[in-house]
């Protein structure tokens, strides 16, 4: 609301992590004592929203663990409320050796809805990668 702030930590990480409730209390005091004019101060953790993904990949001799490795990497560098590109995914896939072609579900982009109340982190859920048939 008017006259306030709210802002969403994670914890630092490979992929970074929610904040434990020792870091959000260590935040929150060094944001009460240096806020200033704002008056109502809130730190909080994001809602994590995982993404199931099904990478099918065709070429000869992929290595599918590293086309895991790419996946993981993508999430691991998504922040709070960013989006979800399946172009920027499906072209980082595209450039491991012997990839000529990839097929991504979710085949869309995913923005998350942020509203007030709510700061989305998509994260990786479920990662099934797979040779194409």
């Amino acid at each position: 609301g008017l006259g306030s702030m709210d802002v969403a930590i994670t914890a630092a990480g490979n992929p970074p992590a929610l904040p434990s409730p020792a870091l959000i209390s260590a935040a929150q005091l060094v944001l009460d004592a240096t806020a200033g004019f704002w008056a109502d101060c809130r730190v909080y953790k994001p809602d994590v929203e995982l993404i199931n993904v099904t990478a099918t990949v065709t070429g000869n001799n992929i290595d599918l663990e590293e086309v895991r490795q790419v996946v993981r990497d993508y999430f691991a560098e998504l922040g709070p409320a960013d989006a979800y590109q399946e172009a920027v995914l499906n072209v980082r896939i595209m450039n491991i050796l012997n990839v000529s072609d990839v097929t991504l579900n979710p085949a869309i982009n995913i923005i998350p809805s942020v509203t007030w109340m709510h700061t989305p982190w998509l994260r990786l859920g479920n990662l099934d990668v797979r040779n194409a048939v």
